[in-house]
């Protein structure tokens, strides 16, 4: 079975990534870059790499600026990942699972249970006339769970609903972990093994503390030590709550108040007796006849006549008339209440939208004006731009949402990439900025055309921006021998280029009277190469010092001058000023030397009488 990455809460909850190819994996949101594509902004472009070894897998963090927590604590380097542990980066909490072996609770099965087939003896009917029973209902599976006396009801967290059988005499362990624990719970706030609950044989339970990271409360007390659990008492972990119930336990039964009519009658018939005890017997005639006349006849009271309790129908009519006289008067009220019609001032959107939005040239909306909601797309160079940009959309009454999601800040593009580029020590010459919102510069020195062409193939492959990128890197070797070409091509041979991070130094001689010519060719060369600056040492020679010799190639072997015009004789051929001798123009004969040029070369013959 492949193992899996599943995301269990944040932006991404609901996501599996199944790593069944290969023996190393990496995550991130680059779809061009990574073997899983993640798409949670807070996330790198390359964020994780997980590789497997035999039965073992490993994590390692591949961003600098985007931690990974495994099991609530921040890695560093290779950690290697065990089943169900919790992997937290970007806006999104995963967990980790090396097999499917492990019932993990979810929102879908919390109240499932294991059901245990009952295995029954056939029984057969004591009528011997009846036909016998057919042994294959026994096959039958009437799901009867067996329920023990004790029963963990959750009734709070993620977990809320579900329940689980327990038995006298057995312990049992709650965490996170599958492979430790007998009752797992999906919650992230529980340890891996947070708290242990023993059943014993003489029906008390015991709780006790695994050590956990976020504790243990019972009944709003912390558990510091273990303790007898009362039944029916609530015991939270991490955001789960539950109850352990007795279903043998003794049971209370609630009784409802009395009506009113009912308290009226039991009233009466308690105050008949009280008024019978209160009225005094009257003595017959024939006893006041008989009593002697020395005795004086008592005096007959009257009977004393108690007043018939308050009706308590009369107060509840009395409330209903003065309740529907209100009721009359506050929807007569209502009725005729009439509340002024706000005037909604009206707003040209698109051009109060193009106001806020000129100084962001490269930001592009989208505005909804029935819904409200504006979205942006675009490039910023920093986030305080960005934080500008929402601030001064804040004016405007008639934007309802903004979704900013699509608005690229630049700052951190660059930043991102100048941290993987600096690790290489032979690029830490190249660098990447913005010179515009969207338009990307990388610029540097390299000494060679094969680092350069590493650092572009990089680039095209991890940029995502290719297309909004300008190349001004400078090739140390291509610039000397673009300076090369174009001083030889200009008459300047003895000039020696040298460059260093970009700054080129020029020295040698020059001919004498080409010091103008020179400067123009340097501009040239500086604004074609890119490079940062141009030193120059080059001095201009005297004429003859700056003449190309090439006396060991020819010999003179005599001179003539008549009036002003003087000959020679070169390699046995007579010339004067103005001849050619093998493609070199005779320009000037002094009495030591002969002048000639060819292609803005000149060369000097030297001679003595």
């Amino acid at each position: 079975m492949s193992a899996k990455i599943v995301a269990e809460d944040g932006l991404l909850k609901g996501l599996v990534l199944t790593l069944d190819k290969g023996e190393e994996w990496i995550i991130g949101r680059d779809s061009h870059s990574v073997n899983l594509v993640i798409e949670d902004p807070a996330a790198s472009r390359r964020q994780m790499i997980c590789r497997k070894f035999d039965d073992k897998f490993e994590i390692e963090n591949l961003s600098d600026h985007t931690a990974i927590y495994l099991n609530g604590n921040e890695i560093q380097g290779k950690t290697f990942v065990n089943n169900g542990d919790t992997i937290q980066f970007g806006n999104t909490t995963y967990r980790f699972y090396q097999d499917s072996k492990a019932q993990i609770i979810s929102e879908e099965s919390q109240n499932e249970y294991s059901n245990e087939e009952n295995d029954e003896e056939p029984h057969y009917s004591i009528y011997d006339d009846e036909e016998p029973i057919d042994h294959s209902l026994s096959e039958v599976n009437f799901d009867i769970t067996d329920t023990g006396r004790w029963l963990l009801k959750v009734i709070g967290g993620p977990n809320n609903g579900a329940e689980f059988s327990m038995q006298n005499g057995h312990s049992y362990v709650i965490g996170t972990n599958p492979n430790h624990c007998d009752i797992v719970f999906h919650d992230t706030s529980i340890s891996r093994q947070h708290v242990k609950i023993t059943i014993k044989d003489d029906d008390t339970i015991q709780i006790e503390d695994l050590k956990s990271r976020n504790g243990t409360l019972v009944d709003g007390n912390a558990l510091t030590e273990p303790q007898t659990l009362i039944p029916n008492s609530i015991v939270n972990i991490g955001t789960t709550s539950f109850v352990i119930y007795d279903r043998e336990g003794e049971m209370q039964t609630l009784i409802s108040p009395l009506m009113p009519s009912i308290v009226k009658i039991l009233q009466e018939e308690e105050q008949k007796p009280l008024q019978e005890a209160q009225v005094p017997t009257t003595p017959s005639f024939e006893q006041a006849a008989s009593a002697p006349d020395s005795e004086t006849m008592p005096e007959v009271s009257e009977p004393i006549v108690t007043p018939p309790p308050p009706s308590s129908s009369s107060f509840f009519i009395v409330a209903s008339v003065i309740g529907l006289f209100i009721l009359t008067g506050l929807g007569t009220t209502f009725l005729f209440y009439n509340e002024p019609v706000p005037i909604t001032q009206q707003y040209d959107t698109e051009e109060a939208l193009k106001n806020v939005l000129a100084p962001y040239p490269d930001i592009r909306h989208s505005f909804n004006s029935g819904t409200g909601r504006l979205i942006l797309v675009g490039h910023v160079l920093t986030s305080s731009q960005r934080h500008q940009l929402l601030y001064a959309l804040q004016s405007l009454n008639f934007i309802k949402t903004v979704d900013d999601s699509g608005v690229i800040i630049d700052e951190g593009v660059w930043s991102e990439i100048n941290q993987i580029i600096s690790k290489n020590p032979s690029w830490r010459g190249v660098s990447v900025s913005a010179s515009a919102p969207g338009k990307f510069v990388i610029s540097g020195s390299l000494p060679s055309r094969a680092q350069a062409e590493q650092v572009l193939e990089y680039i095209s492959t991890h940029f995502s921006y290719l297309s909004n990128i300008e190349n001004r890197i400078v090739v140390e070797q291509d610039v000397v021998e673009a300076f090369n070409v174009a001083l030889l091509n200009n008459g300047f041979r003895n000039i020696k280029v040298e460059i260093n991070e970009g700054n080129v130094s020029l020295s040698g001689t020059i001919p004498n009277g080409t010091l103008e010519q020179f400067n123009k060719v340097v501009e040239q060369l500086k604004g074609s190469t890119h490079v940062r600056n141009i030193r120059s040492f080059v001095t201009e020679g005297a004429p003859e010092a700056t003449l190309v010799n090439i006396t060991d190639r020819y010999n003179v072997s005599g001179v003539s001058t008549i009036g002003s015009k003087t000959s020679v004789i070169i390699n046995g051929r007579i010339l004067t000023v103005g001849d050619i001798l093998d493609g070199m123009t005779i320009r000037e004969i002094t009495p030591s030397y002969i002048m000639l040029e060819r292609d803005n070369v000149t060369y000097r013959i030297d001679y003595s009488r």
